[in-house]
Order: structure tokens, then C-alpha cells, then sequence
């Protein structure tokens, strides 16, 4: 089915990004991971995952970078009110009650999905012991990072190593790439945990690579390419 919402507000996030808000029809139901496709007047849709979670009621929100493509250009034009299409909510990129451990591997925009689950455990209680190692270029770029901030202060359950490519300032945390190394640091329960692996898809070709050189059972490996346009 597809659904008119309209522009309620953009917001400028880290960088290049911005989180878009549109109106959630009554009715509107989705789970934390999910995506739909969002239609604009005259460019076409692109698919983008909810970067809020349901718990969050009034709207629905797209993160993305602002890449400079047509569909971009337009979104980016688009004026409070203005109108647009979205589809039903579809994926199972979404948090399953029976994973007590999860853990989830991102990188740059991927994290949006992953900010959708975090939000929704942490507004709901639910009994889940989240690890996030989430890589990016540098610290002026990383999406999210107040709520990553917010969520962890919220649940001690949550915990967020970052891992910087190059940073520009004083850093004491992770840098160059997510490694064999890092995870053993940051996940000494590795074997117990169910991974979620979101981002560009050379880095979950690798992630997915990695985890099975630590022979993590294959079956316990979600996965989200976000190949960008």
C-alpha cells in the first residue's frame, strides 16, 4: 500500500546529513529496522530505513547524506507541507525478543536502522544487552552521535565504541578500521551475541568476512547493504 504524507520539518545532523520528518498516517505501523519507499513528485522513490523507532509517534523519519543526486536535490528542496508517497514498511533487518545478546557492527549512514532498534529498547525496557561498534571517517561526521550519547546514558545495557578512520582532534578510541582486534576488545562475548552488520556494502562484505573468520555461525548474522545514489 502506499500512503501521502507531507514535509514536517528537515534537520541538520553531522556533516552532510540531515533527518527528514514526515507526517505517519493513522494506521501507519512499522517495526524498529525497517524501510519503505519514500516517492517524490517528478524524481521517482528511493527505499530509505526508519531512523526513528515506533515508540517515537507523530512522524516518520529518513536520515541520508545529502549525496547531490536529482532525488537528493529534490528532497532537500522540499518546503514544510510539501507532499510525498510512502510504501508500506518491509525488511526483517529488525530485533527478534528471543536474542537476549546482540550486537551490532555499522558504519557512516548505515547506523540509521541500528539508531531505530537502539531507540526502541531503550524507550521499551526491553531485556537486551546491546554492543555497537560503529565506524566513520572522522568525529565531525558521525550521524547521531548526541542520541548514541543519550541512549547509553539511558541503559547501562547499551554500550558504543566508535572506531575513527582519521580523526581530526585529540582521540583515545579506536582508529583505522573495524578489526579482528577491536572486537575482541569490545565483544569478549563475541560467541553469545547475534550480529547486525549495516552499512556500505564493501564494509558488510568485510564485516560478514571477518565474523567468519572468528567462526561466528553463520545463522546468527543479520544484514543491510545501503549502496547509496
Amino acid at each position: 500500500m502506499e500512503y501521502e504524507v507531507s514535509l514536517l520539518e528537515a534537520l541538520q545532523d553531522a556533516g552532510d546529513v540531515k533527518s527528514f520528518r514526515f507526517t505517519r498516517p493513522e494506521g501507519y505501523d512499522f517495526l524498529a529496522g525497517q524501510f519503505c519507499a519514500l516517492r517524490l513528485p517528478e524524481v521517482g522513490k528511493k527505499y530509505f530505513s526508519f531512523s526513528n523507532s515506533p515508540t517515537e509517534e507523530g512522524y516518520l523519519q529518513f536520515t541520508t547524506r545529502m549525496s547531490g543526486s536529482d532525488y537528493k536535490n529534490a528532497l532537500g528542496a522540499l518546503a514544510p507541507g510539501g507532499g510525498a508517497v510512502v510504501s508500506s514498511a518491509m525488511g526483517k533487518f529488525t530485533w527478534d525478543p528471543a536474542h537476549g545478546k546482540i550486537a551490532f557492527l555499522s558504519g557512516g549512514i548505515g547506523i540509521t536502522p541500528v539508531r531505530s532498534i537502539c531507540r526502541f529498547l531503550a524507550d521499551t525496557g526491553a531485556p537486551c544487552s546491546v554492543r555497537l561498534v560503529y565506524g566513520n571517517r572522522d568525529e565531525t561526521c558521525v550521524p547521531f552521535m548526541s542520541d548514541l550519547h543519550e541512549l547509553a546514558a539511558r541503559s547501562a545495557d547499551l554500550k558504543t565504541a566508535l572506531v575513527l578512520e582519521r580523526p581530526v582532534g585529540e582521540w583515545s578510541g579506536h582508529r583505522g578500521f573495524i578489526t579482528g582486534d577491536v572486537l575482541a576488545q569490545e565483544l569478549p562475548d563475541l560467541q553469545e551475541r547475534t550480529f547486525y552488520v549495516c552499512g556500505p556494502p564493501i564494509m558488510v562484505e568485510v564485516m560478514v568476512k571477518l565474523l567468519d573468520a572468528l567462526k561466528v555461525d553463520k545463522a546468527k548474522i543479520r544484514i543491510e547493504n545501503f549502496a547509496g545514489y
